[in-house]
């Protein structure tokens, strides 16, 4: 029955020993439907017997789901047994009364999911801050149907930059914003909002150590509410960094606090604790994290393959990898080596998947 099972069935090694091995009652109904009165199968004419069923089988093919299902043993009582409990037995029985309700509301939800991404999408708000509301808000996201982008935009009177901080603030506040509700303008716009925020950052770069003079400066520079810049200022603090260190590293390179805590954070880890450079680094060279993470990767990634051939000098400083062009970086450091082109691309594209 193996080979019958493996060689003419094409049924996998294992299943088919399995089969052949552990199915009895089926082997003994097969003997059944072979035997007659005139035939005896005693072990003196066991090729006989094969014989027999082999041409038995060659016009006779079987189900085999019979061997197989008989072969699973306890198994398959076992795994009867769990679908029963749950109720798997009874839906199929009534599956009429089951409907297909539920595939509607399934798609429903799903689209009304896909129509707030191309809302938050529409407003250009950033891939990180929506993955933040889905996590959190998606429960009453799938049930609810905003309204389309242009047809209250007006109403709101807030514009895109000024809606994406009322849902970062509240993504609750989309609820007003559904299909069938009137929609009204949104609290706190205006010259008030505009001035408290602005004091709110002027406070803190006077924390900071910037003096009047240099404020107009300053406030171009720092990008961002007050609120948002003191939350990743306490972070660089967290990281174990001074405060007079942190405030040595937003002063020389302002765009490090234009980045949301979570992205300067997957930063930081990369350099110091998968790369192994001291906060220091840091201190000494604040705009590396100006730089992306995906760029990091490819970069050091290909200097240490370098390296390991013996192309690259030892540990470098991170401005030296990093501030290139890409071009620059490939007459550097890639063309050191033949097949550097061919690995710095395979690179970039498994980066960017």
């Amino acid at each position: 029955m193996f080979d019958y099972f493996y060689n003419n069935r094409g049924l996998q090694f294992l299943i088919a020993e399995s089969m052949s091995k552990n199915a009895p009652l089926f082997n003994d109904t097969l003997l059944n439907k072979l035997h007659n009165d005139s035939h005896s199968y005693s072990a003196s004419c066991g090729d006989e017997l094969i014989r027999s069923i082999t041409k038995f089988l060659l016009y006779h093919p079987v189900n085999e789901f019979e061997p197989f299902f008989e072969s699973l043993d306890a198994f398959l009582l076992e795994n009867y047994h769990v679908f029963w409990n749950y109720g798997i037995g009874v839906c199929l029985q009534g599956h009429h009364m089951i409907g297909s309700d539920w595939v509607q509301e399934v798609g429903k939800c799903v689209s009304n999911l896909r129509h707030c991404f191309l809302f938050l999408r529409g407003i250009k708000m950033e891939a990180y801050e929506i993955g933040k509301v889905f996590r959190n808000h998606s429960h009453w996201l799938g049930v609810s149907r905003l309204k389309h982008t242009s047809t209250f935009l007006n109403t709101l009177k807030g514009g895109k930059k000024r809606l994406c901080q009322v849902i970062q603030e509240n993504p609750e506040e989309m609820k007003k914003w559904t299909m069938g509700l009137r929609v009204t303008p949104l609290p706190g716009t205006g010259v008030v909002d505009v001035v408290g925020s602005k004091a709110m950052k002027t406070q803190f770069l006077k924390e900071l150590g910037y003096e009047e003079k240099e404020m107009e400066k300053a406030l171009r520079c720092f990008r961002g509410r007050g609120s948002e810049l003191r939350e990743r200022f306490e972070f660089l603090k967290s990281l174990g960094l001074s405060e007079g260190e942190a405030k040595e590293m937003v002063k020389a390179s302002p765009d490090v606090l234009t980045q949301a805590s979570d992205v300067l954070e997957a930063k930081v880890d990369y350099l110091v604790n998968e790369l192994g450079y001291p906060l220091s680094t840091l201190v000494a060279f604040p705009s590396c994290l100006k730089y992306t993470l995906e760029r990091m990767k490819v970069r050091f990634a290909m200097y240490y393959w370098l390296r390991e051939r013996g192309k690259a000098d030892g540990k470098l400083a991170i401005s030296t990898i990093l501030v290139y062009s890409d071009k620059s970086f490939v007459t550097r450091f890639v063309n050191r080596h033949p097949d550097g082109h061919k690995y710095f691309e395979e690179l970039k594209k498994s980066a960017s998947l």
